[in-house]
């Protein structure tokens, strides 16, 4: 499923408002999973807790990636409407030349 920026910005801070830690490592990993982040490397060696920031840094920047990669689509339909507009001028002026 995806998401658009502003509703995983919202879901993540629901999720880091929660008070139970392992109810919101569960989100986080249910939410990075959801925008297809990577979840290796996300405990501590030592003591195998979850990194947090670190999950919260993948979903951003997976969040981040999905709304630059729609980015292009803007793009062309600017780029498009440019050479309508061109043409239309193009018309216009050899309209207005030749035909009087």
């Amino acid at each position: 499923m995806k998401l658009i920026l502003f509703s995983v910005q919202r879901k993540l801070r629901a999720i880091l408002s929660m008070s139970n830690n392992a109810e919101r490592g569960t989100a986080l990993r249910t939410l990075a999973q959801e925008l297809g982040c990577s979840l290796g490397s996300i405990y501590e060696l030592q003591t195998g807790k979850l990194l947090e920031e670190e999950v919260v840094r993948r979903i951003q920047d997976a969040a981040r990636e999905e709304r630059d990669s729609r980015l292009w689509w803007v793009a062309f339909i600017s780029a498009a409407a440019a050479v309508v507009s061109a043409l239309t001028a193009l018309i216009a002026v050899i309209h207005a030349k030749f035909i009087p």
